[in-house]
């Protein structure tokens, strides 16, 4: 779920900033933020193969608390206030997406997430040749 959400952070960013090199810095993020979401993708899919009940148990119980994690935001408290005080055209203009935004990234990863989760439960498990449900 972070890892996924990172990426679609930092590929959001890259969209919205103007300035070429920190354009292409947010771009690798994003690229490597995936690639770090998909290798733990392959992880669970992997686990769920071979894991048996317990893991497909545990996995069904992480994507029923998914609505429980905390969203990460935009700035923490501290620097709220002085995120707050500057101009909002000029921190997009250098990457800088306002809360809402995150927010908006957040519900679409979350439900990304468990629906990607969901059928990954959802799928055959193949055991030695043979095919069980």
């Amino acid at each position: 779920l972070l890892e996924d959400f990172n990426a679609d952070v930092a590929a959001e960013c890259e969209r919205a900033c103007q300035d070429a090199a920190t354009r292409d810095v947010l771009g690798r993020i994003a690229r490597e933020e995936r690639s770090h979401a998909e290798f733990s993708w392959q992880a669970l899919a992997w686990l769920l193969e071979r894991g048996g009940a317990e893991v497909r148990r545990a996995t069904v119980e992480a994507i029923a608390a998914l609505s429980a994690i905390e969203r990460p935001t935009a700035a923490d408290a501290q620097k709220q206030a002085l995120v707050e005080l500057a101009d909002p055209v000029a921190l997009r203009a250098h990457r800088r997406l306002p809360d809402v935004e995150w927010a908006a990234l957040w519900t679409v990863r979350l439900e990304a997430t468990r629906a990607r989760a969901e059928a990954l439960i959802a799928a055959p498990v193949v055991d030695a040749g043979r095919v069980a449900a």
